[in-house]
This record gives C-alpha cells, structure tokens and sequence, in this order.
C-alpha cells in the first residue's frame, strides 16, 4: 500500500473525559504514517491540561489552543494552516474508530488515486437516550461512486468518516461562528473533488450523546444552517453538481429540520416563532416544491400525513400559532394514545392472555382456513409474542402447529406449558425432532405436510406481525383462487422490538421500479420475468401466506442452498399462479445482535446469487435488459464484498 503523508484534526472542546480513549484509538491504528493536532477551543474543564500530557505521551501528538473560544469551524481551519500534509482527516475526540480506520481509507485513496475517501457510519446513542439500538448508515450505495449518491445523505456533510486532499479544504474552508460550519467545506469539497473513493471495510462510530454541543444547542441557534447552505449556494453558483443536487442538499439540510428540529419544540410561543422563521427562510428554496419533501410526506402513515398536512397548510397561510396549537394537539394525543394503547410490540405476556386471545378466536367468522406453521430454535423469549401475534389476528386461526428443532433452551417447556393451556380452545400441534434438521426449509416441507388448511403461514418464531397481517394479506387470496402467493411489506425490529426500519422497498426494488409502492396481483410468471430474475424481493418467510400444496421437491431444492434457498422456494411457487402483494408493512421481522459475515458467507452468498439468476434465465424468457441489470448487480457485490479474486 502505497504511504501518503496525513494529518489528523481534532477540536476540542470540553472532552476532558474522551481525550485518553481516542488516543488509545489514534496509537493502536494499525495505519501509522500520520500526525495528530488537537486544538482546545477554550475549554471550561480539564481538556487542555490533559491534552498537554497525552502530548508528552504520544510522540505524533500536537497541542495548540484558541485564545478564545472560536467554534469548531475555526479551530479545524486553523490547524489545517499549521500542516503541509496531502491530506485531512477529522475526527471528534469523543467517537470511536476501529484499528483498521485509516488503512482502510488510505487504501481507498490511494487504489483510487482519489481527491477523497469516505466510508460508511456507526451511529450510537448514549445513556442519556434510553435504549435506542445502533444502526449503520451506508454512505454510498453506487460503485462506481457518483456524487448525488453521497449528497443524498443526512450525513453527507458530516466532516468525520472521510480524508479529504488539503487543497480542497483549503479551497473549501469550515464556515466560522456558526454551528453547521460543515456543509460549505465538506459538500463543498465532495463538488469540486475529481475523484471519491468508498470503502464499506471500516466504519466511523458517531456517538450521540446528550451533553453534545449539537444536542445541547438551542433550537434558535440551530438556523445557522440557512446561513451554512447559503453560504455554500453561494461559493458554488456555477457548479452544475450543486444545481443538480440542490433539492436533495435542501432537504436533507433544511427540511428534515423542520420535521425533525422545530415540530418537536415543547414550548407552544417558540415554536410558533420558529415555524415563522423556517417559513421566512425557507421560502426562496421553494421547499414546498422539493421532490424530496414530498416523498417524506407520502412515506408515513395516513394519520401522520394528514398531521403533516395540516400544519404545512397552516404555515403557508402564515397561521404559525394555529400551527403550533395543532403540534401541541398532537403531542397530547400522542401521549394519551401511548398510556391508553397497547404497544405493537406487547411485552409482559402471560398464559392467561395466550388463552384470552385463544377464547377470541373461535368467536371470529371463518372466512378460510388458515394453518399457522411455528418453526422455532432457542426462541423461548419470544414464543409468547409470538403466539400472541398470531392468536389477535383479525381472520380466524383453524390450527398452529409448533415445530421445535432440538432447541437448547427452554423453548419446550414453553410449548409444553402452551399446548397444555390453548388444546381446549384452538387445535394445536407440538412437534419435536430427534434431531437437529440442520435446515430450515425441513421445517418447513413438516408444516406443509402436517397442515390440513387451505392456506399455510410460515410464523418464524421470532418475528411479530399486526394484527391486521393475515385480514390484508388474505383478501386477495380470498377473491382469486388462482394466487398461490401473497405477502405484505416488511420492517425490522431490533431484539427489544423497537423499529429499525419502516420498509424494505428501497432494499428489494433495485432497479427503482416503483413496483412495490402500491397493491397488486400480478401473473406469476410475469412476476418472475420481469423482477424476481435479479433478487429476491421476499424479504422474510413470516410476511407470505401460502395456497396449500406439495412443495416437497421445490423444499429439498431450497435446502441445497446455504444462502439463498429462500429465493428458489419463492419463484418455484410463483411459477404456478398467480402473486398478491400488500404495500403496508404488517409484517415485523426480527434482527438480532451482529450481522457480521465472513468472506467465506460472501463468497458462497455471490455464487448462489449467479445460481439462482442463471436457473432463472435459463428456464424463463426474462425482460430484454436483464442480463444489463445482472451484471450491475453482480458487479456491485463484488466491489462492496471485495470480491475481487471471484470472475
């Protein structure tokens, strides 16, 4: 790997408590051809002092202080002049990198010749949020990198996560006084850059915590981020990337401030002042006109987009007090509907309440029959949930089946208990195998085996679903015998049932098709032809009811896959009717703990993926620029896997 001469920049300002810890970082980088400056903004605790002895320390480490406190914008454009290095990074002293950091960034910059190299975000929360999981935010999505694709970001213009060229900085100063002093530099110098690099090898870990200067900015202060875009509008007027780019900056940078800054201000008078003053500000971008707000807006749900509407209607009419009455009213509302409501996610869920729930369901009408198959492994914790989810479904249950496969938990005392309660109310089955099967697609050749329903759902047993699931997913089913297939939208839920992701469209349309933003039934095999050839667009078992049949021969197919047996089970079943999709997510799939995968896993997951695209193609006449989309796809997995040693 190539060396270039890199310097490190890190303000501080009272992070007396971080300094040791990230030096630690800084010191064990397995990367080491840098420099470090700290510079102290005048901090009101110990920062100073304990940078001068780290100083002593560590032999890469600079110290320069402020003579008064400046803001973060002028202490990086000052230490930047103190360096003659090619390249800028920057860090907070109180996040965290990994070891491999900058090698990997510096691999990038290098392999790529690049101006710049960016990579992807860990973004952590602090005691001071309750318990909020961590989520990564990918920063590019397109290889090769394309500049609108790192714009369209929250946190594109965030200066950590990157090594910038020090010509472009410097042509691209931080903004001075204000708080956002970011955007003009780093946009600024993603614009003019001639070449980014991207690595997913590495991730920064942004650490939001409560005591940060951001956080425990007041919300007025916070407008300085109109005067950091104009601000970079303005030394870019001529620059065709910004005019391209320009909704997608404002929305990002303004309108999500709005949504997400103003609207949750608790005092009604200062809210109405600041929805009069993001009006005011606001209006020469013509926000109301932003592709991207729109989409915002037709992306929540009906109660919350009327609630947008009303407000955003009322402000353009200039009625910001009755703007903020209305904000005021929904807070009420939202507060007394959390203390009267039931969480989507029930927790505390007793025998009794299985059995309440069990009582209820022989009361429904049966519309069909409908066998809920419940495959589980060392999913004890969530057996109740689960069965919970599935017994408060608005269609009638006509049996659950449990299928356990030699879970080392306490997953059978659970169904034992289960099955012992619920037998006098529902017909219900507790299965238990001899031995591991090894493969989840045996489970499931059981449950189709043992049911004696029309219909079949695969209810995984860590996941939940709405109480509305089975009614909407049905209904098509329902009015058209020839579907064989019909499955909802899906979210992921973290361990704790909180939502980490609203939808999986952006995830399963690939090729921005829009064909999964509204209902429909479609022909099997035009399904197939024209979207299920590049990926699989099921994101989970549990979000599919089945038209009962024999799927013994498609199962033991599946089950010669390790990665994408799934895939091949779906388009086997789509091939004999007709599909029905549902656009709400009444599915929630659970994610837990780490996703990391190996190179093997991503070796053998890109080889099953040509797989299960070649049996596609070759058994299919597939739309005419599939091989186009194939090969993209197949390209991409193989830069972000760094699948380099693969044909």
């Amino acid at each position: 790997m190539k060396k270039i001469k890199l310097t490190i920049i890190v303000p501080v300002y009272n992070g007396e408590n971080y300094i040791e810890a990230i030096c630690m970082q800084l010191n064990n980088q397995t990367y080491k051809d840098f420099d470090v400056i700290f510079i102290d903004d005048c901090s009101k605790d110990n920062s100073y002092q304990k940078l001068k002895e780290v100083e002593k320390k560590y032999d890469f480490i600079k110290v320069i202080k402020n003579k008064e406190n400046q803001g973060a914008g002028y202490s990086r454009n000052y230490a930047i002049k103190q360096t003659n290095s090619e390249y800028i990074s920057f860090i907070d002293c109180d996040d965290e990198i990994p070891t491999n950091y900058f090698e990997e960034l510096v691999k990038a910059i290098t392999s790529e010749k690049a101006d710049m190299a960016l990579c992807d975000v860990k973004i952590t929360y602090d005691m001071g949020f309750g318990e909020v999981p961590d989520f990564y935010n990918n920063t590019c999505h397109k290889i090769p990198v394309e500049k609108s694709d790192i714009i369209h970001n929250d946190i594109a213009a965030a200066a950590w996560n990157k090594i910038i060229k020090r010509e472009l900085i410097l042509k691209n100063p931080f903004s001075e006084g204000i708080i956002n002093e970011d955007i003009p530099a780093i946009i600024g110098s993603i614009l003019d850059a001639k070449k980014i690099a991207y690595t997913n090898k590495t991730f920064y870990t942004y650490i939001q915590r409560k005591s940060s200067v951001q956080n425990g900015t007041k919300i007025q202060k916070k407008f300085d981020v109109f005067q950091a875009v104009d601000e970079l509008i303005k030394r870019k007027s001529n620059n065709k990337i910004l005019k391209d780019n320009i909704d997608a900056i404002v929305y990002h940078q303004l309108i999500l401030f709005l949504f997400f800054g103003i609207i949750a201000v608790e005092n009604d008078h200062e809210r109405s002042r600041h929805l009069k003053q993001f009006e005011e500000s606001c209006k020469k971008y013509n926000y109301r006109q932003n592709k991207y707000y729109w989409s915002f807006i037709d992306s929540q749900r009906r109660k919350i987009k009327y609630y947008y509407k009303i407000i955003l209607k009322l402000m353009k009419l200039h009625l910001f007090h009755c703007a903020s009455f209305i904000i005021s009213l929904g807070n009420w509302y939202s507060k007394v509907q959390k203390s009267l409501k039931k969480s989507m996610i029930k927790h505390d869920i007793t025998l009794d309440d299985l059995i309440f729930m069990a009582k209820k369901n022989q009361k429904r009408k049966l519309r069909a029959t409908i066998s809920v198959v419940i495959p589980n492994y060392n999913y004890a914790n969530f057996l109740y949930q689960r069965i919970y989810s599935i017994l408060y479904q608005q269609e009638k249950i006509s049996e659950i089946i449990i299928l356990d496969d030699c879970s080392k938990d306490n997953s059978r005392e659970v169904i034992d208990e289960v099955y012992q309660k619920l037998s006098p109310f529902i017909s219900i089955q507790k299965v238990y195998n001899k031995n591991n099967s090894g493969s989840p697609f045996k489970q499931w050749e059981k449950g189709f085996s043992l049911a004696k329903s029309d219909y079949v759902w695969i209810a995984e047993a860590d996941d939940y679903s709405s109480s509305k699931f089975l009614n909407q997913v049905i209904e098509p089913m329902i009015e058209d015998k020839e579907i064989v297939l019909s499955y909802c939208d899906t979210s992921y839920i973290h361990t704790n049932g909180i939502t980490l992701t609203k939808t999986v469209k952006d995830l399963i349309d690939i090729m921005e098709t829009g064909h999964w933003d509204q209902d429909y039934v479609n022909d099997g095999l035009d399904e197939i032809k024209n979207y299920e050839f590049l990926n699989c667009t099921i994101a989970n078992v549990s979000s599919v009811i089945f038209k009962k049949d024999n799927y013994k021969s498609e199962l033991q197919e599946a089950g010669t896959f390790k990665q994408c047996g799934d895939w091949y089970f779906y388009f086997s079943v789509m091939k004999k009717g007709k599909v029905a999709y549902c656009a709400s997510s009444y599915n929630y799939c659970r994610l837990h703990g780490s996703n990391s995968t190996t190179n093997l896993k991503k070796k053998i997951h890109y080889e099953e993926i040509k797989r299960v695209q070649k049996i596609i193609s070759d058994e299919f006449t597939v739309r005419k620029d599939a091989k186009k989309h194939i090969k993209s796809r197949l390209d991409y997995l193989k830069e972000v896997w760094d699948l380099t040693d693969i044909d």
